[in-house]
C-alpha cells in the first residue's frame, strides 16, 4: 500500500499494526449455533483482468500518450503529463505510470484579466503544478435564521458581530455554503449589510430553510465563497490570486478518462488529478493498482463496468471517492481513503449500488461516512445485489470530529447500509470515533433494511448514536464490541 507524508506514513503503520495484532491475537467468533453464514458470490471468483503485454511506448506528452493509447498496449510515463481534453480509452491497454501524475492543463488566465464567463460559485482552477483551487473561502462561521412568514421560508440570516460590518451586494457574485439538517446548501447572497444576509435561492428546492428544516438547523454553520482576496477571487468583473499560488487555469474537464464497455484497462503506479463530476468513468474492466486519486472537484472513480482497485490512495476528493452503479460491480481491497466528501452533501469513500466487495481498506477522517452499500428504491429482484465489507479500518480523529459536528453530519453511520439488498454482511471491522451534529451510528442499516448479516466487528468512541442501529437484522447475528485500549488511541492519532 502506498503513503504519502512521513508523520502520516508513521500513524498509519501504528494503526494497522495494532488493527491487524488484535485481529490475530483476540478471534471472535459469531455465536450463531449451527447456523452457517453464507458467503457472497463476487467478483473475484468469476471475473479476471487479462494480462496484457505486447508492443510498448513511452510517452512525455499529450499527444504521445493519446496516440500510445490508440496503438499500443504498453504506455509508460516518462514525466508528468498535462491533458487538453477527456481521453476515451476504447481498446485493451496497460498505462505505467512510474509514479508521474496526469493533470488537466485548463483554459489559461492571467492575473487581473477580465473574466468574461458568469460566476456561478462552482468554478474550480488548477496551477501548472497539478493542484486545485475554488473560489476563496471565508472562516466558519455560525448564524441564526430569521423567522419569514412568506411560504414559511426563510431567507434572512442573522450573522454573528465579526459580521456586523460587511457590505455585499448581489453584483459581487458572493455565495454561501451552510448546514441544513444533513446536508449542506450553495446559494448566492443577494445582500449582507447591518448584520443581516439575505439569500437568493439558486441551489434548487430542496432542503430550503423552511419550517421543518428550519427547526433541525436553526443556528446553522456557514462559510462565504468569493468573499476573502486571499485565494483566488472574481471581484469588479477581474480575475485575481496571490503570486505563490502560481499559473492559473480553469478546469473544464467532466471527466479526465473514459473507458469503454469493450475495453480492458490497467492503470499501474500513477497518479491523477482532476475532473469536475469524476476523474475515472468506466464502463469496461478497470483495474488501478498502486494509483493515486486526489484533488478533485468532483469525485474519484465511477463505474457502471468492472472495477479492481488495490493498494490505491483516494484523497481530497469533494464527493464521492469510488462510485459502483447499479449496472457494476467492485473488488477494492488494501486502499487508503482520505479526507474525502467535504463541503459536500451525502458524499461517502465508497458507494456500492452494484455487487461491491470492501476489504483491508483503511479510512481516515472521511466527511459524511467511509462506506454507503445497498439501494434505496429497487423494483425487481434483479435490482438487489451482493456486498461483502470486511476487515476494514475507519478511523476518526478528534479534530475532524469537531470538523463534523460544524458541518452538519447527522442521521447517517460510518457504515450505511440502503434499504435494499439480496445480502450484505459486514464483519471483522473496527471503527472508532463516529460523531457529528446528530444522530450517527458506527454502523446504520436504515429504516427497512434487511437481508444483514453483521458480526465480529470492533467498535468504540460512538459520540452520539449507537454503535449498530439496524431495525430489521436478523436474531442470528451476533455482534461483540471491544473498545480501543487508550493506548491504541493514542498511537492511532500521533
Amino acid at each position: 500500500m502506498l503513503f504519502y507524508g512521513n508523520k502520516l506514513n508513521i500513524a498509519i503503520s501504528l494503526f494497522l499494526v495494532w488493527t491487524i495484532s488484535s485481529y490475530s491475537q483476540n478471534p471472535v467468533i459469531p455465536e450463531v449455533g449451527d447456523v452457517v453464514l453464507p458467503e457472497c458470490d463476487f467478483i473475484h471468483e468469476v471475473y479476471n483482468p487479462s494480462t496484457m503485454s505486447g508492443d510498448t511506448i513511452i510517452v512525455s506528452d499529450f499527444s504521445e500518450l493519446t496516440r500510445g493509447l490508440l496503438n499500443n498496449k504498453v504506455v509508460i510515463l516518462k514525466k508528468d503529463i498535462r491533458i487538453t481534453q477527456q481521453i476515451t480509452i476504447k481498446r485493451d491497454v496497460l498505462i505505467i505510470g512510474n509514479g508521474h501524475k496526469i493533470f488537466e492543463s485548463g483554459i489559461g488566465l492571467r492575473n487581473n484579466m477580465p473574466y468574461k464567463t458568469p460566476v456561478d460559485g462552482k468554478e474550480c482552477f488548477i496551477n501548472d503544478k497539478g493542484k486545485l483551487y475554488e473560489l476563496s473561502k471565508s472562516e466558519l462561521y455560525q448564524g441564526q435564521w430569521i423567522v419569514s412568514t412568506q411560504d414559511g421560508i426563510s431567507s434572512k440570516l442573522r450573522l454573528p458581530k465579526e459580521l456586523k460590518k460587511i457590505n455585499i451586494k448581489s453584483s459581487d457574485n458572493v455565495y454561501i455554503t451552510y448546514t441544513m439538517w444533513f446536508i449542506r446548501r450553495t446559494d448566492k447572497v443577494k445582500s449582507a449589510k447591518n448584520g443581516i444576509l439575505e439569500l437568493d435561492f439558486t441551489g434548487g428546492s430542496t432542503y430550503l430553510p423552511n419550517k421543518t428544516f428550519r427547526h433541525y438547523t436553526s443556528e446553522p454553520y456557514f462559510y462565504l465563497s468569493n468573499y476573502s482576496t486571499e485565494g483566488i477571487s472574481i471581484k469588479d468583473g477581474n480575475i485575481s490570486w496571490p503570486d505563490d499560488i502560481g499559473v492559473v487555469n480553469k478546469c473544464r474537464l467532466w471527466y479526465m478518462f473514459k473507458i469503454e464497455k469493450d475495453a480492458n484497462v490497467e492503470f499501474r503506479d500513477i497518479e491523477i488529478v482532476g475532473g469536475m463530476a469524476y476523474t475515472l468513468d468506466n464502463y469496461g474492466l478497470l483495474k488501478m493498482t498502486n494509483c493515486k486519486v486526489t484533488n478533485s472537484i468532483g469525485g474519484g472513480v465511477t463505474s457502471e463496468g468492472i472495477l479492481f482497485a488495490d493498494s490505491c490512495s483516494f484523497d481530497n476528493i469533494k464527493k464521492n471517492g469510488i462510485f459502483v452503479q447499479n449496472s457494476g460491480c467492485a473488488e477494492i481491497s488494501n486502499c487508503f481513503f482520505k479526507d474525502i466528501g467535504h463541503y459536500g452533501s451525502n458524499n461517502f469513500a465508497i458507494v456500492g449500488q452494484g455487487k461491491t466487495y470492501v476489504g483491508n481498506c483503511f479510512f481516515l477522517d472521511t466527511n459524511y461516512g467511509a462506506i454507503n452499500v445497498g439501494v434505496v428504491n429497487a423494483y425487481s429482484e434483479a435490482d438487489l445485489k451482493d456486498y461483502l465489507i470486511e476487515y476494514n479500518s475507519i478511523f476518526y480523529s478528534n479534530e475532524w470530529v469537531k470538523v463534523r459536528q460544524r458541518l452538519g453530519f447527522c442521521d447517517s453511520g460510518a457504515i450505511y447500509i440502503a434499504t435494499n439488498s439480496k445480502k450484505t454482511i459486514v464483519r471483522n471491522n473496527r471503527i472508532h470515533g463516529v460523531g457529528g451534529c446528530g444522530m450517527n451510528n458506527a454502523i446504520y442499516g436504515d429504516d427497512g433494511a434487511y437481508n444483514l448479516e453483521i458480526y465480529c466487528n470492533i467498535i468504540s468512541g460512538t459520540q452520539n448514536g449507537f454503535d449498530i442501529d439496524c431495525r430489521y437484522v436478523s436474531p442470528k447475528v451476533t455482534n461483540r464490541h471491544i473498545p480501543f485500549s487508550d493506548d491504541e488511541i493514542k498511537e492511532a492519532e500521533a
